[in-house]
């Protein structure tokens, strides 16, 4: 069940960062601009609960918002997170129409070591698309800042923006896909250092398996937009 305090924690983030010029939008001359030239944005909201995984507690969901100035507010909030940062990113298949990325079931664990690894997800997840770190657009996934932190009582609140046209366009260029959210995963990552993690779970080249082992796994899906 998602705790109550991680649920109004996101909702609130969202809310603030929809009303801050300095978040929700660059400036107003330059929404503007952007309405004229490329058509005002259709707005949505996404939701999606967070499910744990690999043996972690984690309670919690994360939440996507699209601006009338063509931003895209993104926030995750999470309880029972060992501390610390903790990669986080949207995961889904790639091409012009993606299939629907889900989260993976027990029987992802191919190799039977007990733990389902960040390649196993791959064949109902898809690959890692976007960061959830300080600049999203970037996709820059290993040595990136703005990852979530957990602080020491284990609570997670992450909140960023970025363009969602500059967004789309990196995905097309690097992925060839569309941002398609309600076609997307986000998981969070990273073991506590006292879980033992065996040989035979797979990771990215040069990066430890118990950093990028998923924690935590939440489907995104398209949300009725409150006015």
């Amino acid at each position: 069940m998602i705790k109550s305090a991680a649920t109004g924690a996101v909702l609130a983030l969202i809310a603030a960062a929809a009303q801050a010029p300095a978040l929700a939008q660059d400036n107003q001359q330059q929404g503007q601009q952007q309405g004229q030239q490329q058509g005002q944005q259709q707005r949505h909201d996404y939701l999606g609960t967070l499910q744990a995984m690999n043996g972690s507690s984690l309670s919690g969901m994360v939440a996507f918002k699209t601006t009338d100035e063509g931003r895209l507010i993104a926030s995750l909030g999470a309880s029972d997170v060992s501390p610390g940062m903790h990669m986080a990113h949207i995961h889904g298949f790639t091409g012009e129409n993606p299939g629907d990325a889900t989260c993976p079931t027990d029987d992802a664990d191919a190799n039977d070591d007990g733990l389902i690894d960040l390649i196993e997800t791959e064949a109902v997840a898809g690959k890692t698309l976007v960061p959830l770190t300080g600049d999203p657009a970037s996709l820059t996934i290993k040595g990136a800042k703005g990852y979530p932190r957990a602080d020491e009582d284990g609570s997670v609140l992450y909140l960023e923006t970025a363009d969602i046209q500059t967004l789309e366009q990196a995905l097309q260029k690097a992925h060839g896909t569309p941002l398609a959210l309600d076609k997307r995963v986000v998981f969070i990552h990273g073991l506590p250092d006292g879980v033992d993690v065996p040989d035979s779970a797979q990771s990215l080249p040069d990066v430890p398996a118990r950093l990028t082992l998923p924690i935590a796994c939440a489907e995104i899906e398209v949300k009725p937009i409150e006015e």
